[in-house]
């Protein structure tokens, strides 16, 4: 899988969103050399978009989710 780029979709919820994205991927990136990752972003975009702009927008948004998020975080 080194050769592939990888494209992160952040969402609100944790079932629906997720599902979508997925047919989402299927129609458009099932011939590209993409590894869609959908990330939960927990409670909501909103806080998200709160807490990084508290650190000035200058910290890793995936290791925000990780802390942010108790399933992803187990990945």
């Amino acid at each position: 899988m080194a050769n592939k780029d990888y494209k992160a979709f952040i969402v609100e919820g944790e079932v629906r969103e997720p599902q979508i994205i997925d047919n989402i991927s299927k129609i458009f990136f099932a011939h590209k050399n993409y590894k869609v990752i959908t990330l939960p972003a927990g409670e909501n975009i909103y806080m998200l978009w709160k807490q990084l702009k508290e650190d000035d927008f200058d910290t890793d948004v995936i290791e925000v989710l990780r802390e942010s998020n108790a399933v992803f975080s187990e990945r």
